[in-house]
């Protein structure tokens, strides 16, 4: 024991020495152990990321994906009409001479000043589009939305039915619509002309609602409806479509407690089904909109197309395009403005 301790006490710089090795070896540890805690900075940052998506709203949210939908329209109309559409400005706003080329001769608004005078053709073709826009969207809007509610319901035979209604779609080309319209064209009947022997042999239809004491303007506006009966059904194939969508998207939860509460058929429609569908109002009027516009039998589109084939005009034709075209903006953007309130939105 005694040598023990001599030794002990002879050699306490080694016993130091262990101490200060240990000492150096837990600082150590401590530094990795740090290290390893420093180190995934960059997963925090992803989740502080998916944090900040997290917290992003639905509208935003619906507003991005909307944005990626159109995207590809986007890169498309930088490539192929951008370029294209800033030389019809130039075209509209100038003279045009074709050579080998085009040159263009600046005409200070001629061209506008033109087409915009009272009594132009131009004017009373832009009275007679706007005539047609004010029909197209108030019967066919309400004709395929009576449509779909019915070809919502289960019947035998409805996925036919769904066919035959949007086979217009499909199978639609100038030659087919022409071909129609020479065969259904009613108005051969309601001015007396039955050479075909269609029906009303000894009094046309004009003269049947003259003779239940109607107005000359109730007679005019009826046979203008009868008359775009076909042309109602061949155009609605598309807005039918989206109303079903729509109506097959409501919950028929909501439904079930109108039952409960002893909703009527009717409340049921105007507080649940008309509510729900206004979206898609909102989309069937744009669209409606847009495809009476770029219909080609359209006067202001004939027009243009006369002033460019005949008379070489390209010019005054470019100035017909942009006048029509900035029309359409300002319609469609008066539509979002008085619609903007009355649309309901459902949050998920």
């Amino acid at each position: 024991m005694a040598d023990v301790i001599n030794n002990e006490a002879v050699n306490p710089s080694e016993n130091i020495n262990d101490i200060n090795n240990q000492a150096e070896e837990k600082k150590e540890k401590i530094k990795k152990i740090k290290i390893k805690k420093e180190k995934p900075e960059k997963p925090q940052k992803i989740k502080n990321k998916t944090k900040k998506f997290k917290n992003i709203s639905y509208e935003k949210k619906q507003s991005f994906v909307g944005f990626m939908f159109t995207l590809p329209w986007l890169i498309g109309f930088l490539m192929f009409f951008f370029i294209p559409a800033i030389k019809s400005i130039n075209f509209s706003l100038s003279d045009v001479k074709i050579f080998e080329n085009y040159a263009t001769e600046w005409n200070n608004f001629y061209n506008y000043t033109s087409i915009l005078t009272g009594g132009s053709t131009y004017l009373k073709n832009l009275g007679a589009t706007f005539l047609d826009l004010a029909i197209n969207v108030s019967v066919i809007l309400i004709f395929s939305l009576f449509v779909a509610v019915l070809l919502n319901r289960k019947f035998v035979g409805r996925g036919v039915a769904r066919a035959v209604f949007f086979l217009p779609v499909i199978v639609t080309t100038g030659v087919v619509m022409t071909a129609f319209n020479g065969a259904s064209d009613t108005s051969a009947v309601f001015e007396g002309d039955v050479s075909n022997g269609i029906m009303f042999t000894t009094m046309n239809a004009t003269e049947v609602l003259n003779s239940l004491g109607l107005s000359e303007q109730i007679t005019k506006g009826m046979i203008m409806v009868s008359d775009r009966i076909f042309d109602v059904v061949w155009d609605s194939g598309i807005q039918i479509i989206l109303f079903l969508a729509a109506l097959q998207s409501i919950s028929p939860a909501l439904y079930e407690a109108c039952d409960v509460e002893g909703a009527t058929a009717w409340e049921r429609f105007w507080l649940i089904t008309f509510p729900s569908v206004s979206p898609i109002i909102l989309v069937n009027i744009v669209y409606t909109i847009v495809d009476t516009f770029s219909d080609p039998s359209n006067p202001v589109l004939a027009q243009i197309d006369s002033t460019v084939k005949n008379s070489f005009n390209y010019g005054g034709a470019a100035a017909m395009v942009w006048v029509y075209f900035i029309i359409i903006l300002a319609i469609i953007g008066l539509i979002f403005l008085i619609c903007k309130r009355l649309i309901f939105y459902t949050v998920e």
